[in-house]
């Protein structure tokens, strides 16, 4: 009987488990997306709880709390509320109360949301976004295959300050064609002319080149343009830069060939070397010829020139990563002395060697 007893006893036990969970979702009878878009959606305001165009259905597949909208083009705030109040609600990283969370749409785009009533974790199919390559080159780049919606090697990255999503990548001399899949999916994919599920876009590369794309959400136009990758700095009329009314007597500019980098597939790096002299000098780095982007102290865009002081005239080689946007430097002196130059990297003063 003890043991029968306790078989029952064992058995109620996993019975009541099984079902704390689950009465746990069910008390949720309603589960809303209340935000700042939903006068958009047709709710009679915004952030509103109970309003039922903005409510979710609980997917017993996935145990998620699921919805669909159109939203608008514009930035945007929502956070989660249940059963049609703000008594129980959650915001960013799933915190009860917590702050709302920032929808930022460049383009009216279909968006998918989704709640675990566990967690309280909610995300959106935007925040969560992907934007990827797809094409012939792929598998030059280090994917497992051609055509692959999944690699991340070739996705792009978001520039706030263009709204477009950019990357660089080395493509071989050939006849290529590509196009671009959001999510790393096939199911929303555009091709020539911006078309959803429109053609491959071409792409001929007489020579090996590291090739700029840019994307743009608000067409689903991509653009491509061969990445050039200069040094300007104070140094460029020594090294054979000409004097031009815009480019301060041969320095500081841009477009010199005098002081471009060449890009090392290998390395995955832009190298170039030259002499500079001695004394204080100060460089950047700008890509494209131009100083619409460009690169300073740290890596960081627009920022800070970076200072380079030698006692000699100094063969160094420049390295740009173009992934932290950084300048590693080796040099090859004839100093006499014990030298030191400034490491931006380190943000300090480090010895090159005594000859």
């Amino acid at each position: 009987m003890k043991r029968s007893f306790t078989y029952a006893l064992s058995l109620l036990t996993i019975i009541l488990l099984s079902f704390s969970n689950p009465l746990k979702i069910s008390a949720q009878t309603n589960v809303n997306i209340p935000g700042d878009f939903q006068s958009e959606l047709g709710c009679p305001g915004d952030w509103q709880p109970d309003c039922d165009n903005t409510g979710l259905s609980f997917n017993s597949g996935t145990g998620l709390w699921e919805g669909t909208f159109t939203i608008p083009k514009g930035s945007w705030q929502y956070k989660v509320a249940i059963d049609h109040s703000w008594n129980e609600n959650y915001g960013a990283n799933g915190v009860p109360f917590g702050p709302n969370i920032f929808l930022n749409l460049p383009s009216q785009r279909s968006v998918t949301f989704k709640y675990d009533p566990i967690t309280h974790f909610v995300t959106d199919s935007y925040n969560n976004l992907t934007i990827g390559l797809v094409g012939s080159f792929q598998s030059e780049l280090g994917c497992s295959g051609d055509w692959d919606p999944t690699c991340k090697i070739t996705h792009l990255t978001f520039d706030g300050n263009s709204g477009l999503w950019t990357g660089a990548f080395y493509i071989p001399g050939g006849s290529w064609e590509f196009k671009v899949v959001v999510n790393d999916s096939w199911n929303e994919n555009y091709g020539a002319g911006g078309v959803l599920n429109g053609s491959n876009i071409q792409l001929n590369q007489p020579a090996g080149g590291v090739i700029n794309f840019s994307y743009d959400p608000n067409t689903h136009l991509v653009t491509t343009s061969p990445v050039t990758v200069v040094i300007p700095g104070t140094f460029q009329s020594e090294l054979g830069c000409v004097a031009t009314p815009n480019n301060y007597f041969g320095d500081w500019d841009p477009s010199c060939d005098f002081t471009r980098l060449t890009y090392d597939p290998n390395q995955k790096l832009w190298v170039g070397t030259f002499n500079v002299g001695a004394g204080h000098n100060e460089y950047k780095v700008a890509l494209n010829n131009s100083w619409n982007e460009n690169y300073g102290l740290y890596g960081i865009r627009d920022g800070q020139n970076i200072p380079l002081d030698l006692p000699c005239v100094s063969n160094i080689t420049f390295k740009y990563d173009p992934v932290s946007h950084l300048i590693y430097l080796t040099f090859n002196t004839t100093c006499i002395c014990v030298n030191k130059f400034y490491d931006a990297n380190v943000n300090g003063y480090q010895d090159y060697g005594e000859e």
